[in-house]
């Protein structure tokens, strides 16, 4: 391949009716890139029609560009090379979340659910609202320069809504295949060849409108009423796929008459409510881990995002990217105010003896496996000498390092009373016969860490009685 001759080809990456991508090392400079090559040939020169759409899109790349968002694959300069057009843009090293979902047995851990939905929220948010910052011009936006410092330009509320409206990004295609996850657990928004800037579309894939189970109501009834809203629908699309393990509404590819398929689909997506995430997870849990019983893992306020992004009518959608990243991140925040470091005396029965130590930090999800074990080991250890007789009726309970986070709105707290420790459980946090409520001043509770396999946290009175079970899945480091 002629064009190719400054690189060494790497390998194919992937190819389609409009364009094939490589993995490829320049020959003389050393970096790894992908490349991006028309399969058409330009035979016509740089004013070849099929040429000048493809720069339509590499100039609204390249502005995206500006900001250098993280979540939003680059590009660089495009060339017309012994008639092909190519494109220089970032390799990125990793699954996209068609892949990622069918490796994990269509089963995501929450966190990376919520990685997901903070990296591609903040792309939706800079494409959607931010990039003017980026692109506006002093002269052609005839913006007024701040009297105070001539650096600076003064924006009012109309001036911003201009020029996010003049500037704003519409990806339009979003779904699974357009999403890659990093190998540093990142994920980034890749292909924007249905994209709309302002008001020109910039069709450069021969598909039409995006792909079909990810396509918003009003997009099945006009392609040309697309908006940031669109773009919100199609992103509950691929949350919902990610935390319930499939789409909400699938295309029946194996129908006789396709057609009858996809207006089903399209009915689907007008006026059926989706499947409840909870009872998919739930069956996904249950098939990846037969003769275990599932126990919601993920909080509430994700499933709420999800669902208000699969509103049928746009405006009871989030309103785009900025908006709907200003909701997860208020949420995120409120969790960890709810994970603020705790400093807990050790406890003591009133005829122990005291030791006098530091109070130390309740820092980490579970404390190292070998001082887990050595405290356990300990417990029952006083535990069956209190039992026979040949200790004391007292217990010491040390303090043991467990921070419990937020997952579900349930979560264990700790609070250093003035009569003792006391713990809180919510309802739904325990997995035993009986709900495990507010615990009297004076009694205390042991979480331990039952082996490396289990699912599952023990909760002892201080007696050594079993008192219930706790999930794992609702605590994260």
């Amino acid at each position: 391949m002629v064009f190719l001759e400054e690189y060494t080809l790497l390998e194919e990456l992937g190819q389609g009716g409009y364009a094939t991508v490589y993995k490829v090392r320049h020959n003389t400079l050393g970096y790894v890139r992908a490349i991006r090559v028309l399969n058409a040939v330009i035979a016509h020169g740089e004013n070849d029609p099929t040429y000048q759409k493809f720069l339509n899109e590499c100039r609204l790349l390249l502005r995206l560009g500006n900001g250098n968002h993280p979540n939003i694959v680059h590009i660089y300069q495009p060339l017309l090379k012994a008639q092909r057009a190519i494109v220089e843009m970032d390799y990125v090293d990793g699954q996209n979340l068609t892949n990622f979902l069918a490796d994990h047995s269509s089963l995501i851990p929450t966190h990376e659910v919520i990685r997901l939905l903070q990296d591609i929220s903040s792309a939706l948010a800079y494409c959607h609202e931010d990039i003017y910052k980026f692109c506006m011009d002093r002269d052609e936006d005839h913006l007024q320069t701040d009297p105070q410092n001539g650096r600076k330009v003064l924006i009012d509320a109309q001036t911003h809504q201009r020029l996010v409206k003049k500037y704003q990004v519409i990806h339009n295609d979003l779904h699974s295949a357009n999403i890659v996850r990093r190998e540093s657990g990142s994920y980034v928004l890749l292909d924007f060849g249905l994209a709309i800037e302002g008001e020109t579309v910039v069709r450069s894939s021969r598909r039409k409108n995006g792909a079909p189970e990810f396509k918003s109501p009003e997009k099945w009834d006009n392609e040309t009423l697309l908006s940031t809203e669109s773009d919100i629908y199609s992103f509950g699309v691929v949350l919902y796929e990610m935390l319930a393990g499939s789409v909400p509404f699938s295309f029946d590819k194996d129908s006789i008459n396709a057609i009858e398929a996809e207006y089903k689909l399209c009915q689907a997506h007008r006026s059926m409510p989706p499947t409840s995430i909870y009872e998919k997870r739930k069956l996904a849990f249950e098939k990846a881990n037969p003769g275990q019983q599932y126990v919601k893992d993920y909080p509430d306020w994700l499933e709420e995002v999800i669902m208000r992004c699969l509103q049928k009518r746009p405006e009871d959608r989030f309103a785009n990217g900025k908006e709907l990243l200003d909701f997860v991140q208020s949420h995120i925040q409120d969790n960890q105010q709810t994970e603020k470091i705790v400093y807990v005396e050790k406890p003591v029965m009133h005829d122990a003896p005291v030791v006098s130590t530091p109070p130390s930090p309740i820092i980490s999800n579970v404390s190292k496996k070998s001082s887990g074990g050595a405290w356990k080991f300990l417990f029952w250890v006083l535990f069956l000498l209190n039992v026979i007789g040949l200790g004391t009726t007292a217990i010491v309970m040390s303090q043991y390092d467990i921070k419990l986070t937020n997952i579900n709105d349930q979560f264990v707290k700790r609070q250093l009373k003035d009569d003792g420790l006391r713990s809180n459980v919510r309802s739904g946090a325990s997995m035993s016969a009986h709900p495990i409520g507010e615990l009297e001043s004076g009694e205390y509770v042991l979480v331990h860490k039952d082996d490396v396999d289990s699912r599952w946290q023990r909760i002892y009175h201080e007696d050594g009685t079993l008192y219930g079970y706790v999930s794992r899945n609702r605590f994260q480091p």
